[in-house]
């Protein structure tokens, strides 16, 4: 059994019959590890796997919540940070996605609940005015 893909990043792009309903953005973190710094180059590659593992599954849990089919990728922003507190790096992403509805489902958010506390609505910006 096929299971149907929802999340498409970057140049893969979603089935042609469906039809994009809005911009939306979602924020991941990867797990954390310990920070070393004689291998601070090394460390970025050993956390982007869970981070981007994060970021489609809260995508998909987006999609979901807001009644979509897929979601469109089409930029991210991925940083770097250190706690020296507690020693331990990890990478923080926004991902920006296009929400896309097969055309039947309405794009509504489903269970009457308030957005999770992790998902930043678009602001527009003054090329969109």
């Amino acid at each position: 059994m096929e299971t149907k893909r929802v999340v498409y990043w970057h140049r893969e792009l979603p089935p042609l019959a469906e039809e994009p309903v809005g911009e939306h953005e979602v924020v991941a973190r990867s797990r954390a590890i310990p920070y070393r710094f004689t291998d601070r180059d090394a460390l970025w590659h050993e956390v982007y796997p869970s981070l981007m593992e994060e970021a489609t599954a809260r995508i998909a849990a987006e999609v979901a919540r807001l009644g979509g089919s897929s979601a469109h990728v089409i930029d991210e922003d991925v940083r770097a940070a250190i706690d020296h507190r507690t020693n331990e790096y990890r990478l923080t992403g926004t991902f920006t996605f296009v929400l896309y509805s097969s055309g039947s489902v309405d794009a509504a958010p489903r269970g009457g609940g308030s957005a999770p506390s992790r998902v930043v609505p678009r602001r527009p910006t003054s090329e969109s005015m």
